[in-house]
């Protein structure tokens, strides 16, 4: 999926046994975008990215927790996240639609096969919720992931995700 949206996103935490706070830098992330730029934005150390993404470098994740705040805008695009990720391009993603805020379909837990994100598949309560975008302050992301169930804060506020993609990564890729 092609990544057209300007991002700004803060604090990126990931934990398997203890939380990390894994700065937003070169050193630990490669970023692949049109442009980006570091800066403190809002009072936190983010990252304005343009039409691409960032990958953690050099860790693994199965289960934990993963938390992130990111600044939306009242436009269409699809920011978010992704885990579990293998080298034939398959992962688990988590995303959101801030032009779909207050709809079902506001955000989405899909499967990434071999780069490509089936996310019509994978449609409804089991993968999606609505929820109301604030495009005025941070938005504050938690995923806890254990096997094949996510739990996602928005705000602090839970929503559950009964079978997310990990149904299908979890089984495949073992106990990485």
């Amino acid at each position: 999926m092609k990544k057209d949206i300007l991002t700004l996103i803060a604090l990126a935490m990931m934990s398997m046994a203890s939380a990390q706070i894994i700065p937003i830098d070169t050193t630990n992330w490669d970023i692949q975008a049109e442009s980006y730029v570091l800066e403190n934005f809002g009072g936190k150390d983010a990252i304005y990215l343009k039409g691409g993404s960032m990958t953690l470098k050099n860790r693994k994740f199965l289960n934990g927790t993963i938390e992130y705040d990111i600044y939306l805008k009242e436009v269409r695009g699809f920011p978010g996240i992704y885990f579990r990720t293998q080298e034939n391009e398959d992962a688990e993603q988590f995303y959101i639609r801030p032009h779909q805020s207050g709809n079902p379909d506001a955000t989405q837990a899909t499967p990434t096969t071999r780069g490509i994100t089936p996310w019509q598949l994978y449609h409804g309560p089991k993968y999606s919720f609505a929820y109301e975008f604030n495009y005025e302050t941070w938005t504050h992301v938690k995923i806890v992931v254990n096997d094949n169930q996510a739990q996602v804060f928005l705000d602090y506020n839970f929503h559950s995700i009964d079978n997310i993609a990990a149904e299908y990564m979890y089984y495949k890729s073992g106990t990485e």
